[in-house]
């Protein structure tokens, strides 16, 4: 038999294989949730007007006043970071800590993205590693590194069906028993003498593309691994309920707010069920008229 693994596109091959080109202490988990929107927040509205453990909620976190004794706002930040390019040099500074890269008309995160460097702490022992969602249809800003973006899921009936659809195993059950999951996981390690040998005719910008393209067939691989496994007997665990809602655009716009609740409804449960640890939740791009 044959065993393939397709590649991203790398130009150092561009004139030689054009057939090439494929496209705590109390043992609860720790969790990273990361919430972004274009446009940023009115400080007088959104930075409480006080300190302590006893501070007044502002008028845009009131509505979390049940919940206050349980988070901490922290304010006083800024990006240090050049201005190259507006609106998105400082999603970069952001979340990645770093002045954004231009290449030509092109931009991306020089670094991973923190919802990235958290994910490769903790995000190992789940079925995903992290998950990225968007309440419209935003690009999104997760990172693995230059030009390795991961797009986010906007659609509900598609985030259902990856969470909660076929190869969902309720709480205490039994994992997938199907002989053709080892034989997937198998692929990339019987070509990953190939990956190694090709990796040194690659210039140094495709050797980064080739690593990362392995690591998110790894990531692949070992989630299809952990299908097989007894999911974990969690009481907050059950299968969360299909959306059932039209989520199509009204008048041209994205129907942002039902988008969002059914989202992080489902995100929410995705945790409970220690799917996942690491997400990240989009609202709008940095930018964004909708």
């Amino acid at each position: 038999g044959v065993v393939t693994v397709g590649l991203p596109w790398l130009e150092s091959l561009s004139g030689t294989l054009q057939k090439a080109h494929a496209t705590g202490p109390s043992g609860f988990p720790t969790r990273f949730g990361l919430f972004y929107w274009g446009n940023g927040v009115l400080p007088s509205k959104w930075v409480p007007s006080t300190t302590g453990a006893d501070y007044t909620l502002s008028e845009q976190l009131e509505n979390l006043e049940r919940h206050q004794q349980k988070f901490s706002v922290l304010s006083g930040y800024s990006a240090k970071v050049p201005n190259t390019r507006p609106h998105i040099s400082g999603a970069a500074g952001l979340l990645s800590a770093a002045p954004m890269l231009e290449e030509s008309d092109d931009w991306t995160f020089p670094t991973p993205s923190i919802d990235q460097i958290v994910a490769q702490s903790i995000g190992g022992e789940t079925l995903f590693r992290s998950l990225q969602t968007g309440a419209s249809k935003v690009s999104g800003l997760s990172f693995n590194g230059p030009f390795s973006r991961n797009p986010p899921e906007n659609d509900p009936y598609m985030l259902y069906e990856r969470l909660f659809g076929a190869t969902f195993v309720e709480p205490g059950g039994e994992g997938i028993v199907d002989p053709r999951l080892g034989l997937r996981r198998s692929a990339l390690d019987a070509v990953m003498a190939d990956i190694q040998a090709l990796s040194g005719r690659l210039s140094a910008a495709d050797r980064v593309r080739l690593e990362q393209h392995t690591e998110g067939l790894r990531e692949i691989e070992q989630r299809l691994a952990r299908l097989e496994e007894d999911p974990p007997n969690l009481e907050a665990c059950v299968r969360a309920e299909m959306p059932v809602a039209d989520f199509s655009d009204v008048g041209g716009r994205p129907q942002i707010a039902a988008r969002n609740e059914a989202m992080c409804s489902m995100l929410a449960m995705a945790l409970a069920c220690d799917q996942t640890r690491v997400f990240a939740h989009y609202l709008t791009d940095p930018v964004d008229n909708v």
